[in-house]
């Protein structure tokens, strides 16, 4: 394969990505939570193999995402009408997206929840895992509300 042609590949490759994220409301939804994520991990000092497994679960997140646009667009070039195959594959192809971003908030926890817990407990009175998780779910939710009213202008 020449020079030329590779350069050609990644050029078609970030020309999806560029798609995706201006035209898809989950995937910069997903790049900001993993952005947000990897700063977290930076100011937490995360071990390499936390580091290493949070990658992965975020990079599979996004890239089942770009697969999930790509069956999306593929579909509605074949048809604009209706059709239940249409809906199951779309269906499914967005169930892929939910799995794996499920699998990145467990994997978040698992390497989050003892740090969190560490540096909000003094703060906040809290001690159990419980109460621990509690406060993370609810600082979650926080900052998917930001993150969504950010991303879409308020509304």
């Amino acid at each position: 394969m020449s020079a030329k042609k590779v350069i050609r590949s990644f050029k078609y490759a970030i020309e999806g990505v560029t798609f995706a994220l201006k035209t898809q409301l989950n995937m910069r939804i997903h790049c900001l939570v993993a952005i947000i994520v990897t700063l977290l991990g930076f100011y937490l000092n995360l071990a390499i193999v936390e580091w290493a497994v949070l990658l992965f679960s975020m990079t599979l997140v996004i890239t089942m995402e770009l697969m999930n646009t790509a069956i999306e667009k593929t579909i509605d070039l074949i048809t604009d009408e209706y059709h239940e195959l249409a809906k199951i594959a779309k269906n499914v192809a967005a169930a892929a997206v939910l799995f794996s971003a499920l699998n990145a908030v467990v994997v978040g926890f698992l390497i989050f929840h003892n740090k969190i817990g560490k540096l909000v407990s003094p703060f906040l009175g809290v001690g159990s895992i419980m109460e621990v998780v509690l406060v993370m779910l609810l600082g979650v939710g926080v900052v998917l509300l930001v993150v969504k009213l950010v991303i879409n202008g308020g509304e």
